[in-house]
């Protein structure tokens, strides 16, 4: 990973440079119906992770839905860093949709505020393939 040199987290970032985007997952009650990554609003400053996170998972997962957590990349990154994130989540899920039970097609993307610019990019911009070096280090738990 490259970080540009001069950045330390002077109290100003919600997490230090080095942050390594991961999700947390929500079991579906019951046999799943498919799933929903969620996307935290937060100005690309931070992420609202409990009323736009675990509020909104621990909810769809009582109606059916294994659920993600999202926790991309926030400020010193730029939002275009955050977007390549949900792209990855995504694509994770995807790949790995026979151990959630769930089928391919059935994922969905939420998100609040910045959370929701990062959905509209995935839908706008990614299709299928994306690059880059996190895709397979996102830590799936819970």
């Amino acid at each position: 990973m490259r970080v540009t040199h001069g950045c330390i987290n002077t109290g100003n970032y919600f997490y230090d440079p080095g942050f390594v985007p991961y999700m947390t997952r929500y079991e579906a009650e019951g046999d799943a119906k498919g799933a929903v990554l969620i996307n935290p609003g937060g100005d690309v400053q931070f992420r609202s992770e409990t009323t736009e996170g675990q509020e909104v998972a621990q909810k769809l997962s009582s109606l059916g839905y294994v659920t993600f957590v999202v926790h991309y990349r926030v400020c010193p990154y730029t939002m275009q860093e955050g977007a390549l994130d949900s792209a990855r989540a995504v694509r994770y899920v995807r790949s790995h949709a026979d151990d959630y039970q769930i089928d391919e097609e059935d994922i969905a993307i939420i998100g609040f505020s910045a959370g929701g610019i990062l959905c509209g990019e995935e839908v706008l911009h990614y299709d299928g393939f994306v690059n880059g070096n996190f895709f397979g280090r996102f830590l799936c738990f819970r």
